[in-house]
């Protein structure tokens, strides 16, 4: 039985992608710094993220964010706008 992964997982997932690392050196309270996050790729998570969920992420509502936990509060919330129609 396949399970399908979590929103954690894929947001995990998709960071890992858009760094080139391996999802497992990846958790929750990582921070951006920790990742070596700079603004260039701050771009291209969005678009890693925006191409998972099938969103639209607002460049604003990523700014600030230093944890990977913080992006996962993100996409769960913009995943719940847009199966309320928001």
């Amino acid at each position: 039985m396949n399970e399908t992964p979590s929103v954690d997982q894929r947001v995990i997932a998709a960071i890992a992608r858009a760094k080139r690392i391996e999802a497992d050196a990846i958790g929750p309270e990582t921070t951006f710094e920790e990742l070596g996050v700079d603004s260039l790729d701050a771009i291209e998570l969005l678009f890693e993220l925006e191409e998972e969920f099938d969103l639209t992420v607002e460049d604003e509502a990523v700014q600030g964010m230093e944890k990977v936990a913080q992006v996962i509060a993100a996409v769960r919330e913009a995943l719940a706008a847009a199966a309320r129609g928001d």
